[in-house]
Protein backbone atom coordinates (compact mmCIF):
# COMPACT_ATOMS: atom_id res chain seq x y z
CA UNK A 1 0.00 0.00 0.00
CA UNK A 2 1.73 3.67 -1.03
CA UNK A 3 1.13 5.59 2.05
CA UNK A 4 1.77 9.51 2.62
CA UNK A 5 4.61 10.96 5.25
CA UNK A 6 4.46 14.02 6.45
CA UNK A 7 8.27 15.22 6.19
CA UNK A 8 8.99 18.44 8.94
CA UNK A 9 12.07 20.41 8.35
CA UNK A 10 13.34 22.19 11.44
CA UNK A 11 15.73 24.95 11.08
CA UNK A 12 16.78 27.75 13.61
CA UNK A 13 16.90 29.74 10.46
CA UNK A 14 17.70 33.44 11.18
CA UNK A 15 15.76 35.34 8.95
CA UNK A 16 17.32 38.86 9.65
CA UNK A 17 21.30 38.09 10.19
CA UNK A 18 21.53 41.34 7.93
CA UNK A 19 18.92 43.52 6.78
CA UNK A 20 19.76 45.86 3.54
CA UNK A 21 17.30 48.80 3.95
CA UNK A 22 16.05 49.72 0.66
CA UNK A 23 15.51 53.31 1.27
CA UNK A 24 19.14 53.87 2.77
CA UNK A 25 21.17 50.83 1.94
CA UNK A 26 22.29 50.47 5.59
CA UNK A 27 22.71 47.28 7.45
CA UNK A 28 20.51 46.16 10.27
CA UNK A 29 21.79 43.04 12.53
CA UNK A 30 18.94 41.71 14.94
CA UNK A 31 19.90 40.88 18.14
CA UNK A 32 18.57 37.21 18.33
CA UNK A 33 16.46 35.64 21.21
CA UNK A 34 19.33 34.28 23.65
CA UNK A 35 18.21 29.97 23.29
CA UNK A 36 18.63 30.51 27.28
CA UNK A 37 15.66 32.53 27.79
CA UNK A 38 13.83 30.88 24.36
CA UNK A 39 14.37 27.24 24.99
CA UNK A 40 12.88 26.25 21.34
CA UNK A 41 15.81 28.11 19.80
CA UNK A 42 17.98 25.48 21.21
CA UNK A 43 18.72 22.73 18.44
CA UNK A 44 16.35 20.19 20.04
CA UNK A 45 13.22 19.12 19.54
CA UNK A 46 10.56 19.17 22.44
CA UNK A 47 11.02 15.55 23.32
CA UNK A 48 14.30 15.92 23.99
CA UNK A 49 13.83 18.72 26.64
CA UNK A 50 11.32 16.69 28.68
CA UNK A 51 10.44 13.43 30.22
CA UNK A 52 7.77 12.35 27.42
CA UNK A 53 8.80 9.67 24.99
CA UNK A 54 8.23 10.99 21.50
CA UNK A 55 5.80 9.13 19.01
CA UNK A 56 7.47 5.49 18.13
CA UNK A 57 6.81 6.37 14.44
CA UNK A 58 7.85 9.44 13.75
CA UNK A 59 11.78 9.20 12.73
CA UNK A 60 13.49 12.31 14.07
CA UNK A 61 16.54 13.07 12.79
CA UNK A 62 19.77 15.84 12.12
CA UNK A 63 22.00 17.19 9.80
CA UNK A 64 25.66 17.55 9.79
CA UNK A 65 24.99 21.64 9.99
CA UNK A 66 22.15 21.30 13.06
CA UNK A 67 19.14 21.11 11.00
CA UNK A 68 16.74 19.00 12.15
CA UNK A 69 14.32 16.70 10.14
CA UNK A 70 10.96 14.79 11.13
CA UNK A 71 9.65 11.89 8.67
CA UNK A 72 5.87 11.51 9.95
CA UNK A 73 4.22 8.32 8.45
CA UNK A 74 0.34 8.81 7.67
CA UNK A 75 -2.16 5.93 6.28
CA UNK A 76 -4.39 8.21 4.26
CA UNK A 77 -4.89 9.67 2.08
CA UNK A 78 -2.35 7.17 -0.32
CA UNK A 79 0.89 7.99 -2.62
CA UNK A 80 0.99 11.33 -1.60
CA UNK A 81 3.73 13.68 0.43
CA UNK A 82 3.55 16.45 2.82
CA UNK A 83 6.65 18.73 3.20
CA UNK A 84 6.92 21.69 5.79
CA UNK A 85 9.76 24.05 6.44
CA UNK A 86 9.45 25.28 9.87
CA UNK A 87 11.60 28.09 10.68
CA UNK A 88 11.74 29.22 14.36
CA UNK A 89 11.53 32.92 13.18
CA UNK A 90 8.51 34.81 13.66
CA UNK A 91 6.72 38.30 15.23
CA UNK A 92 8.73 37.73 18.86
CA UNK A 93 12.15 38.33 16.92
CA UNK A 94 10.88 41.17 15.34
CA UNK A 95 11.95 45.02 17.26
CA UNK A 96 9.20 47.61 16.86
CA UNK A 97 10.76 49.04 13.56
CA UNK A 98 10.86 45.56 11.91
CA UNK A 99 7.20 44.68 12.97
CA UNK A 100 5.75 42.52 10.09
CA UNK A 101 8.97 41.87 8.35
CA UNK A 102 8.80 38.29 8.99
CA UNK A 103 5.50 37.74 7.31
CA UNK A 104 6.90 40.06 4.38
CA UNK A 105 9.61 37.27 3.92
CA UNK A 106 6.98 34.79 3.83
CA UNK A 107 5.24 36.08 0.94
CA UNK A 108 8.65 36.96 -0.68
CA UNK A 109 9.46 33.04 -1.07
CA UNK A 110 6.75 32.76 -3.67
CA UNK A 111 7.96 35.94 -5.43
CA UNK A 112 11.13 35.22 -6.70
CA UNK A 113 14.14 33.11 -5.98
CA UNK A 114 17.70 31.41 -6.94
CA UNK A 115 16.07 29.18 -8.90
CA UNK A 116 12.48 30.28 -9.58
CA UNK A 117 12.46 33.96 -11.17
CA UNK A 118 9.52 36.06 -10.51
CA UNK A 119 6.63 35.08 -12.08
CA UNK A 120 7.66 31.18 -12.36
CA UNK A 121 6.95 29.58 -9.03
CA UNK A 122 2.73 29.30 -9.28
CA UNK A 123 3.04 27.81 -13.12
CA UNK A 124 5.50 25.22 -11.75
CA UNK A 125 3.35 24.28 -8.77
CA UNK A 126 0.27 24.26 -10.97
CA UNK A 127 2.61 22.08 -13.02
CA UNK A 128 2.66 19.50 -10.81
CA UNK A 129 -0.74 19.35 -10.14
CA UNK A 130 -0.73 21.85 -6.66
CA UNK A 131 -3.02 24.59 -6.29
CA UNK A 132 -1.39 27.75 -4.53
CA UNK A 133 -2.79 28.30 -1.48
CA UNK A 134 -4.12 24.99 -1.41
CA UNK A 135 -1.53 22.15 -2.03
CA UNK A 136 1.09 25.08 -1.86
CA UNK A 137 1.17 27.57 1.07
CA UNK A 138 2.69 29.22 4.07
CA UNK A 139 1.78 31.11 7.38
CA UNK A 140 3.36 33.21 9.84
CA UNK A 141 3.06 33.31 13.43
CA UNK A 142 4.83 34.74 16.60
CA UNK A 143 7.45 32.17 16.78
CA UNK A 144 7.49 30.43 13.50
CA UNK A 145 7.32 30.77 9.66
CA UNK A 146 5.99 27.70 7.80
CA UNK A 147 6.04 26.90 4.50
CA UNK A 148 3.81 23.43 3.40
CA UNK A 149 4.15 21.83 0.02
CA UNK A 150 1.61 18.88 -0.53
CA UNK A 151 2.20 17.26 -3.36
CA UNK A 152 0.52 14.66 -5.11
CA UNK A 153 2.96 11.94 -6.11
CA UNK A 154 5.84 10.21 -4.11
CA UNK A 155 8.01 10.10 -7.72
CA UNK A 156 11.52 10.35 -6.61
CA UNK A 157 11.89 13.39 -8.39
CA UNK A 158 8.98 15.11 -7.72
CA UNK A 159 9.74 15.19 -4.56
CA UNK A 160 13.61 16.27 -5.29
CA UNK A 161 12.35 19.12 -6.77
CA UNK A 162 10.13 20.46 -3.96
CA UNK A 163 12.97 20.01 -1.60
CA UNK A 164 14.88 22.55 -3.87
CA UNK A 165 11.59 24.91 -3.69
CA UNK A 166 12.19 24.92 0.04
CA UNK A 167 15.75 25.03 0.09
CA UNK A 168 15.52 27.76 -2.09
CA UNK A 169 12.84 29.64 0.75
CA UNK A 170 15.63 28.61 3.19
CA UNK A 171 18.49 31.26 1.11
CA UNK A 172 17.63 31.96 -2.02
CA UNK A 173 14.90 34.52 -1.47
CA UNK A 174 15.92 37.69 -4.11
CA UNK A 175 13.92 40.45 -2.85
CA UNK A 176 13.21 41.78 -6.28
CA UNK A 177 12.56 45.19 -5.63
CA UNK A 178 9.52 45.95 -7.82
CA UNK A 179 8.03 42.49 -6.43
CA UNK A 180 8.88 43.95 -3.04
CA UNK A 181 6.66 46.95 -3.99
CA UNK A 182 3.50 45.36 -5.43
CA UNK A 183 3.92 42.51 -2.78
CA UNK A 184 3.38 45.90 -0.20
CA UNK A 185 0.12 46.48 -1.90
CA UNK A 186 -0.87 42.60 -1.90
CA UNK A 187 -0.37 42.83 2.52
CA UNK A 188 -2.22 46.08 2.82
CA UNK A 189 -5.48 44.91 1.32
CA UNK A 190 -4.82 40.99 3.55
CA UNK A 191 -4.11 43.64 6.33
CA UNK A 192 -6.92 45.99 5.76
CA UNK A 193 -9.51 42.35 4.96
CA UNK A 194 -7.91 40.76 8.39
CA UNK A 195 -8.61 43.92 10.56
CA UNK A 196 -11.92 42.47 12.32
CA UNK A 197 -13.00 42.80 15.72
CA UNK A 198 -11.74 39.15 16.43
CA UNK A 199 -8.20 40.27 15.69
CA UNK A 200 -8.86 43.57 17.72
CA UNK A 201 -9.60 41.35 20.39
CA UNK A 202 -6.62 38.98 20.25
CA UNK A 203 -4.50 41.79 20.36
CA UNK A 204 -6.29 43.36 23.78
CA UNK A 205 -5.80 39.51 24.75
CA UNK A 206 -2.04 39.28 24.37
CA UNK A 207 -1.96 42.48 26.07
CA UNK A 208 -3.22 41.39 29.08
CA UNK A 209 -1.96 38.16 29.32
CA UNK A 210 1.81 39.26 27.66
CA UNK A 211 2.25 42.95 28.70
CA UNK A 212 5.55 44.60 27.70
CA UNK A 213 6.16 41.39 26.13
CA UNK A 214 6.81 40.76 22.23
CA UNK A 215 4.03 37.84 22.28
CA UNK A 216 2.06 40.85 21.87
CA UNK A 217 3.26 41.43 17.96
CA UNK A 218 1.26 40.57 15.21
CA UNK A 219 2.77 38.93 12.68
CA UNK A 220 1.09 41.03 9.62
CA UNK A 221 2.78 44.19 11.19
CA UNK A 222 1.71 47.76 11.12
CA UNK A 223 1.13 50.39 8.24
CA UNK A 224 4.38 51.65 8.83
CA UNK A 225 6.21 49.03 6.96
CA UNK A 226 2.64 48.31 4.11
CA UNK A 227 2.67 52.22 3.07
CA UNK A 228 5.73 53.94 3.36
CA UNK A 229 8.22 53.53 0.75
CA UNK A 230 10.92 54.55 2.82
CA UNK A 231 10.47 52.24 5.89
CA UNK A 232 13.25 50.26 5.52
CA UNK A 233 12.20 47.25 3.36
CA UNK A 234 14.73 45.31 2.74
CA UNK A 235 15.73 44.94 -0.63
CA UNK A 236 17.52 41.35 -0.01
CA UNK A 237 17.83 39.40 3.10
CA UNK A 238 20.91 37.29 3.29
CA UNK A 239 20.18 34.74 6.07
CA UNK A 240 22.24 31.68 7.29
CA UNK A 241 21.77 28.70 8.73
CA UNK A 242 22.55 28.44 12.43
CA UNK A 243 24.37 25.18 13.73
CA UNK A 244 22.35 23.84 16.50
Amino acid sequence: MNRIFVLRLFSTLTLWTSLASAAHGAALRLPAPSPGNVDWLDGRFAHERSGLAPDPSISFGRLDNGFRYAVIPNAKPEGRISLQLVVQAGAFMETEKQRGYAHFVEHMAFNGSRSFPPGTLIPFFQKHGMSPGGDANAHTDVAETVYKLDLTTIDTGDIRQALGVLRDFADGITFNQKEVEQERAVILAEKTEDESESLRDRRRYRAAVFPDSRFTNIPIGGDRLHRSRHAGIPARIPRRLVQA
